[in-house]
């Protein structure tokens, strides 16, 4: 619905404005990502020459042989090896080249969110993955009938305390209904529309990992490679998050994770619109259903 987006860059701190409604602010950061990827083969590629330049010049200069004891008595023919030699010259540039493209280095842009989790399935043909039948919880929630299919999509809407969040409590085997019938699968993968409660002393990685097999060092790759965090901010201590931070947490347990069932409670609170779409363009094709 916007004409403009106004983003704030989290590494310069400075506020980039984007035209042509929503479907311009996504070109013009895939755009801008290909353009970040292009600087950074074009980086390492000039750094490599580099490297090769100076190495092939210094091999070029060692086989030159050294002035040879009292060769300057006639002892012996000699080439002096001094600092006029053509071989210094590219070896001083090369060398000053590498320096300052060390020194401003062109980092790869960051990994792009990836839906990584697993689903258990296949599900017999035509039977549903989760049923609700004349479901009544006090005055919140009544459903007549409710049926979620294997690898079917559901977007639930409607204004607040329509009971959105109780039939998503319902379904996900939190909240017990006063009557009717629930039928539900093995595992539920739930983001809750609430911040989850901020373990104590808990880094990110140790978030993460809690509750699986191992020492959380064993997640550091795959939490990683999720894109949802930057490698160096994987020690930081949760309580120092901020919500979307936290939040971010709970998507990489849910994504990871093996289910047959995918409730989403409001899920872009907190979470960036750049994220999110990229998460959700990974979800269709995927065997569970997935509330929004």
């Amino acid at each position: 619905m916007t004409d403009t987006v106004l983003e704030v860059d989290a590494d310069t701190h400075r506020v980039r404005r984007y035209g042509d409604g929503y479907d311009g602010f996504l070109a013009a950061k895939a755009a801008a990502r290909a353009r970040w990827a292009r600087e950074h083969e074009d980086w390492k590629r000039d750094l490599a020459r580099q490297r090769r330049l100076a190495d092939n010049n210094i091999a070029a200069l060692r086989a030159i042989p050294r002035m040879m004891d009292k060769a300057a008595f006639g002892h012996g023919a000699f080439r002096l090896r001094g600092a006029a030699h053509g071989s210094m010259g590219p070896i001083r540039n090369a060398k000053e080249r590498m320096a300052r493209l060390t020194a401003h280095p062109v980092a790869p842009p960051p990994v792009p969110l990836r839906m990584a989790a697993e689903f258990v399935g296949p599900a017999p043909e035509d039977a549903p993955v989760a049923e609700l039948e004349r479901v009544r919880v006090d005055h919140r929630l009544e459903v007549g009938a409710l049926s979620l299919a294997q690898g079917e999509r559901v977007l639930v809407t409607g204004p607040n305390g329509a009971g959105k969040t109780t039939l998503v409590r319902v379904l996900s085997g939190e909240l017990v209904p006063d009557s009717g019938r629930v039928a539900l699968p093995r595992s539920v993968g739930l983001l809750r529309q609430e911040d989850a409660p901020v373990p104590e002393g808990r880094s990110v990685l140790q978030a993460y990992a809690a509750g699986r097999p191992g020492p959380p060092e064993e997640y550091r790759d795959e939490l990683a490679a999720l894109g949802l965090f930057r490698s160096g901010d994987l020690d930081q201590p949760v309580a120092s998050l901020s919500v979307g931070q936290r939040r971010r947490i709970e998507v990489a347990r849910l994504t990871s994770g093996t289910h047959d069932l995918l409730l989403l409670d409001e899920p872009t609170n907190h979470l960036s619109p750049v994220s999110w779409r990229n998460w959700r363009r990974r979800c269709p094709g995927t065997r569970a259903p997935c509330s929004w």
